[in-house]
């Protein structure tokens, strides 16, 4: 982390400007069994204060978070142990890593409370994008599976071998498990839902917890423990952050980087990632997309319609609902009863 703040050109300095969230989970009486949240305004030199986010999935089955009737418990100290079994390895984390705050979406937000939700709801890119590390429960497919996993080393470990050829001689290499970034991070529980998507492309750093290994994403560099100096370009597949677009432009041998021709392009990226996730509640489709946009429009210097841009809005009505890899039919789809979006809008 320190490695990523201190010596990256793009990451340096990214986005340190005092904000801080409503609420966060303070670890000060972690020791004994036991943490509080509490309010940001609160704090002593509060812009000095650093804090990380956790990026994770729900799931269906139920767990403690903090609502109306729990704000008091949560204001006096909850003991650890009560909390999902992400909470706490994240907890434990935030810790080991030298931090004091986390910010914990339903222990940070009043569940139930439409007011709440609606102050803090348009907030979530300040809240990833100011966070020092997001951690990433990635192989969790909900809040009680936990970071860590049972892991197979030989699915991790990189075999040696040596080879002969007629034209070289003896060759020696490496044998890797050559798909270990689309099942680790791309078809990983945690990103396929719609959310996270927004939560992992505006983090400047995250620390993503898989089933094999560790992974690490910042604005220069995605490595992981069999690369971790960094993983070759050949081995991933992925969007890259909305923030290097200006360092794609003024840098394109970035290794990490992958060259746009316009800003336009990522958005249309994003969207073919996010419309291929879950989204739990149907009306969250344009808020859980609204902070990447907020990103963008810096870049673009264009008015945001509804998921579409002004200056690219015959381009962006040319949407259509997608084939099944399989058969090649459409997959059914139908407008929801409760208006979420205008009919010309892919969100609709």
């Amino acid at each position: 982390v320190e490695n990523c703040r201190s010596n990256h050109k793009t990451c340096r300095d990214l986005h340190q400007t005092g904000w801080l969230p409503k609420r966060l989970v303070d670890l000060e009486n972690y020791g004994d069994g036991q943490v509080r949240v509490v309010l940001s305004s609160a704090l002593p030199g509060n812009q000095d204060v650093r804090y990380l986010a956790l990026s994770h999935c729900w799931g269906r089955t139920p767990f403690l978070v903090l609502d109306e009737g729990h704000e008091e418990l949560f204001a006096n100290g909850v003991l650890v142990t009560s909390l999902a079994q992400n909470f706490q390895d994240a907890l434990f984390a935030t810790g080991k890593l030298g931090f004091r705050y986390i910010w914990i979406d339903s222990l940070c937000i009043i569940q139930g409370s439409r007011d709440d939700w609606m102050q803090q709801a348009p907030l979530m890119n300040k809240v990833y994008r100011n966070a020092s590390l997001t951690l990433c429960a990635t192989a969790s497919p909900d809040a009680h599976g936990g970071f860590f996993c049972n892991r197979e080393p030989a699915f991790v470990r990189p075999h040696p071998f040596t080879l002969r050829t007629e034209a070289e001689g003896l060759v020696e290499g490496l044998l890797i498990k050559s798909d270990f970034w689309e099942t680790d991070i791309r078809r990983a529980p945690l990103n396929q839902r719609a959310w996270v998507v927004q939560e992992r492309l505006l983090a400047p750093r995250s620390l993503c917890f898989g089933q094999n290994q560790l992974f690490w994403e910042c604005q220069e560099l995605q490595a992981c423990e069999v690369f971790p100096n960094g993983i070759p370009k050949e081995f991933i597949s992925d969007i890259q952050h909305p923030d290097t677009i200006d360092a794609t432009y003024a840098d394109p041998e970035l290794d990490t980087m992958r060259w746009y021709d316009s800003p336009y392009q990522v958005w249309d990226e994003i969207l073919q990632l996010y419309s291929s996730c879950a989204l739990t509640q149907g009306g969250d489709k344009l808020v859980a997309i609204s902070g990447i946009a907020k990103d963008l429009a810096v870049y673009l210097d264009d008015e945001y319609l509804a998921g579409l841009w002004r200056a690219k809005l015959v381009d962006g009505l040319l949407w259509r609902v997608e084939r099944d890899e399989m058969t090649g039919a459409y997959i059914p789809a139908k407008r929801p009863q409760r208006y979420r979006a205008p009919t010309w809008s892919w969100a609709s």
